[in-house]
């Protein structure tokens, strides 16, 4: 059961991050997003996870960190 579930998590992980560099072309894939989307994954469904990245990164703006300019920490 403990491989099935490591498998199973890495692959909502990786659906997860594709997902929202699909939808965040600007930002993309940043290793940093998967800490943040891991915690979330421990916590409910992928389409949860997905909806409450989007709101993070959007909404409270978050994303502004992992801009490639890094805009938010100059």
């Amino acid at each position: 059961a403990g491989h099935f579930q490591h498998t199973s998590i890495s692959l909502s992980l990786y659906n997860l991050l594709k997902a929202y560099s699909l939808l965040d072309t600007e930002v993309g894939y940043c290793q940093g997003i998967s800490f943040v989307a891991g915690l979330l994954l421990l916590h409910m469904s992928e389409e949860q996870a997905f909806d409450t990245l989007k709101f993070l990164m959007y909404d409270l703006g978050i994303r502004r960190q992992y801009r490639p300019d890094m805009i938010s920490l100059q």
